[in-house]
């Protein structure tokens, strides 16, 4: 692999690093993890962030 393609894929991978983190954000407010009191409610959570959409 040439020095131009391991930096062409390290930018792709930082792009959908960040384009995950896009996606979790606006859940990981105090108010929403406020909200997880029951072992359910924590485990319906970590799923919901898991799946792709």
């Amino acid at each position: 692999m040439t020095e131009e393609e391991m930096i062409e894929k390290s930018k792709l991978a930082l792009e959908d690093y960040r384009r995950q983190i896009e996606k979790i954000k606006p859940q990981l407010n105090q108010d929403w993890l406020d909200s997880l009191v029951t072992e359910d409610d924590i485990l319906n959570a970590a799923v919901k962030l898991t799946q792709d959409e």
